[in-house]
């Protein structure tokens, strides 16, 4: 079995969206096909490191995932 991990800061949500570690670890993201992919040392070192940062599995969180519209990418001339 792959050990792979997300990594979600706790400190804020978009919405009702997680927020995760981004990947290269740039940033945030609230879609997890942007998200990091940490094994699972990695994941547990960031949590001890900061309590905010919570390990998830990555099978796990793929399981609950949903699409949704992005309202950044729509363009309010369109119905004009």
């Amino acid at each position: 079995m792959i050990d792979q991990w997300y990594v979600q800061d706790t400190r804020a949500y978009v919405g009702n969206s997680m927020l995760w570690h981004a990947k290269r670890k740039s940033g945030y993201t609230t879609n997890p096909e942007e998200a990091h992919i940490f094994t699972g040392e990695e994941a547990f070192a960031l949590h001890a490191s900061r309590s905010t940062d919570k390990p998830w599995p990555k099978k796990y969180i793929d399981s609950k995932k949903t699409y949704h519209v992005d309202a950044q990418n729509v363009d309010d001339n369109v119905t004009k």
